[in-house]
């Protein structure tokens, strides 16, 4: 068989399998991907980045704008940094020359996370002599984690952990005997940025830096971490330069990401409204290891033995998605166990993986340096229940190598038993941790109507008002991240500009900036005094959010806005649009 297939058929199979797991459990090639998979939450802010992408209202590498969001100005999302989110936008943008619709793209991106995911994650077992059974299974499992399924399009940035196999990698070899970056030679050492793991690691650094700020954020830690624990083995100081290089090229690219909002600042000023954050936050969102040991919400077995956890509801939230599933646990205990008992002064795999996984729970579990950090200088970074992303990928490393070590007689001589064995082993492991209403069929075709309804609602609109007109959303509602109000979630007012091709809502003016600042002073005002100013300022309708007010107003919001508008154009069960 030609060298270059061969290499490249384990990847070819991994995709297939990939892509029967995909539809096995999570029932995605049922569904027409032109349907949002989830119409509400953070997704919607998802869908609104990648329609901005696909019509051009901005390229990856530059500030979010979009013209037909935050009327009568635009949206900007100067304050609100994005430059992290350069990669994802580069393939959403990639995706846009063979895509016109842009939640197909977005979905069809999400499904891509989970090959790529599957690719890095085999690339490094391998590297590390894993069989390729058993790496494929352990990439499998990775690719599949609840973390991934449970973040979903909603946190699509999380759920793009592909890089982090990578990262593990490049940390591991800062306790390579040679430094990453030198080389020795007539016992001197000299700069060597040729070889083949600083090209990986220059790579990989670069990546970082365009792609998820938490992320990054862990790894940057790591390597200071394994830096320190390398020195005080080998006592060379030539691998502390090489960690600096690495910390140093990341920011340079880090800076060259963040120019655009940098400059921003430096001509509009601070707007310290946009983002607000406090301390406390670092607690709500921290890492719990019961968390990671219990199996994941609605659990295929023990669902209602995690709900009676679930019922203290302490600090029950995103975190819930850090389930390690019963293999990943295997692997965790493993290292808890090694470190702590039988630990050598070697640096062995189980050291490394001890070292990153108990530097791991020292950072991001509640109340730990987590919480320091946060109370002391930086609130900005506050779910550091992230982290435990990188813990199940080195618990399913450690895991693999256990795994090979016991069963390596069988798999030398009964391969074809060993391999029906994993492939059961795989199955059963992706099971435990995918939940049992992850599959997309079970609110399908509930979302498919409620979708084509509010198109066709909109589509009406857009019927009575020329290209280009400004409609104003009521009740005010600040953005981004207003928490939502009454019945009303976050990011809901983004639904009609989801769905329409003409119009430009008001909803989308950064909190804080002079829009923003001008529907403000209106809030609260007589609807008289409301409806004046917005015709003054050219809006042509008001498009009213029935689920923003209490349910005993609902019924007679329209009465009242006669009052002061003529009779409603159109009206349904969640919106009523007037003509101003």
């Amino acid at each position: 068989m030609n060298k270059i297939i061969k290499k490249f058929l384990p990847y070819i199979y991994l995709f297939i399998l990939t892509i029967i797991i995909l539809n096995l459990f999570l029932g995605y090639f049922f569904i027409d991907l032109s349907v949002p998979i989830k119409f509400g939450g953070d997704a919607l802010s998802v869908y609104s980045g990648a329609k901005g992408i696909f019509t051009n209202q901005f390229l990856p590498f530059q500030i979010p704008k979009n013209s037909f969001l935050g009327a009568p100005g635009i949206s900007i999302l100067a304050d609100y940094p994005q430059f992290d989110v350069n990669l994802y936008y580069i393939f959403i943008k990639f995706i846009s020359f063979f895509c016109s619709d842009f939640i197909k793209g977005v979905h069809i991106y999400y499904l891509l996370t989970y090959v790529f995911i599957t690719f890095t994650s085999y690339y490094v077992f391998r590297y590390f002599k894993i069989n390729s059974l058993i790496a494929g299974s352990c990439s499998l499992l990775f690719s599949f984690s609840s973390y991934h399924v449970l973040r979903g399009v909603n946190h699509i940035l999380y759920s793009s952990y592909y890089m982090i196999p990578l990262m593990i990698l490049t940390v591991f070899w800062i306790w390579s005997k040679k430094p990453l970056f030198f080389v020795k030679h007539d016992n001197k050492w000299l700069l060597d940025i040729k070889n083949k793991k600083a090209v990986i690691t220059c790579f990989v650094l670069a990546l970082g830096a365009m792609s998820v700020i938490y992320y990054e954020y862990f790894y940057l830690y790591f390597i200071v971490i394994a830096t320190i624990s390398s020195y005080f083995y080998r006592k060379n100081i030539y691998t502390v330069f090489s960690s600096l290089i690495m910390i140093f090229f990341n920011l340079i690219v880090l800076f060259l990401n963040a120019i655009p909002y940098i400059m921003y600042r430096i001509q509009h000023g601070v707007n310290s409204e946009a983002i607000v954050r406090n301390f406390i936050a670092a607690e709500n969102y921290g890492l719990k290891i019961v968390q990671m040991l219990l199996p994941v919400d609605n659990h295929f077995l023990f669902a209602s033995f995690k709900e009676q956890y679930n019922l203290g509801k302490f600090l029950i939230n995103e975190n819930t998605s850090a389930s390690l599933g019963i293999l990943g646990v295997i692997g965790f205990i493993s290292i808890l166990f090694y470190f702590l008992f039988i630990r050598k002064l070697n640096l062995n795999l189980y050291s490394k993986s001890g070292v990153l996984v108990f530097s791991a729970l020292l950072l991001g579990t509640v109340g730990s340096f987590s919480s320091f950090i946060s109370f002391t200088f930086c609130p900005f970074m506050r779910s550091y229940n992230r982290i435990s992303i990188f813990i199940l990928f080195i618990s399913l490393l450690v895991f693999a190598v256990l795994f090979q070590m016991l069963f390596r007689h069988f798999i030398k001589n009964h391969r074809f038993l060993f391999f029906i064995f994993i492939m059961f082993i795989t199955l059963l492991g992706i099971r435990d941790m995918i939940p049992t209403d992850a599959s997309l069929l079970i609110n399908y075709n509930s979302n498919k109507e409620y979708y084509s309804q509010l198109k066709v609602f909109i589509k009406n609109i857009e019927s009575v008002n020329p290209d280009g007109a400004m409609i104003f959303q009521l009740p005010y509602i600040v953005y981004p991240e207003s928490g939502g109000t009454v019945d009303l979630e976050d990011y809901e007012y983004l639904k009609p500009y989801l769905v329409s091709d003409k119009l430009r809502w008001s909803y989308g003016a950064m909190k804080g900036r002079d829009v923003d600042m001008w529907f403000r002073s209106l809030n609260g005002k007589d609807f008289a005094v409301i409806f004046k100013e917005i015709k003054k300022a050219g809006f042509s309708g008001v498009l009213v959010s029935k689920k923003a007010f209490r349910k005993e107003y609902r019924s007679s919001l329209s009465i009242i806005l006669n009052n002061y508008l003529s009779k409603p154009l159109f009206e349904n069960d969640e919106y009523i649009y007037y003509k101003l």
